[in-house]
Parts: C-alpha cells; sequence; structure tokens
C-alpha cells in the first residue's frame, strides 16, 4: 500500500512540474490524448436524458437541501431612512425650514430631487 502512495504522489510532483516547466504545450501526443478526452465528455453529455417528473419527484425529499437557499434577512430602518430623507431636504431647500409629513410613496419627493441625488453622488 506505501508503495501504491509513493508511486501516486511522485506521479503528482512530477506532473505538476511538467506543467510548470510547459512541456504539455506542442506536444502532438498530449493533444490527441486531450482531444480524446473532450470527445469522450461528449458523448457522455450527448446521452444524458432529462429526467422525468416522475423521478425528480422521487429524487428531490432525499436532495431537497443541495437546492436549498440559505435564509437571509433584509430590512429598511425606517427611522434612519425619514431623518437622512429630511436633512437631504433640508440641504435641498438651502436650510429653510419646512414641513415634511412621512410617506412611503415617490410622489412626496420634490421634482429637483434626482438631480440632487445625481449631483452629490449619492
Amino acid at each position: 500500500m506505501q508503495s501504491l502512495v509513493d508511486q501516486k504522489v511522485t506521479e503528482e510532483v512530477l506532473f505538476g512540474e511538467a506543467l510548470a516547466l510547459g512541456l504539455d504545450r506542442n506536444d502532438e501526443i498530449i493533444k490527441r490524448r486531450l482531444a480524446q478526452k473532450m470527445d469522450f465528455l461528449a458523448a457522455d453529455v450527448a446521452a444524458m436524458q432529462e429526467p422525468s417528473n416522475a423521478e425528480l419527484r422521487q429524487c428531490f425529499p432525499t436532495n431537497s437541501g443541495r437546492f436549498a437557499v440559505p435564509p437571509r434577512a433584509s430590512f429598511w430602518h425606517l427611522y434612519f431612512l425619514a431623518s437622512l430623507l429630511a436633512n437631504l431636504l433640508i440641504l435641498q431647500s438651502g436650510g429653510r425650514p419646512f414641513l415634511c409629513t412621512a410617506t412611503t410613496t415617490a410622489t412626496a419627493l420634490p421634482t429637483k430631487w434626482p438631480n440632487f441625488i445625481a449631483l452629490h453622488g449619492s
């Protein structure tokens, strides 16, 4: 067993060194072998068939973890957002105080708001 392990390690080291020296380039035997491997891969892919709905229904319950998207959380801190919006609107108005009510629609924004964002890079 140790002899097989040593042989595999030696093979991997020599392979890595050969690649580092570029010995794989301009070699007709290596080109043929790689073309042969690609031909085998193409044949395997061509032989694959799309699974039936029954096969999918049978396979999914045992493999559902492979397809699950990890949970994640996303939220808006509305108090911060409202405060930031009010401060930016005060800046836009030249510092003049004005009455502002909170809303979730874009219609409450002044017509100059997109220009303000573009000019200030926000």
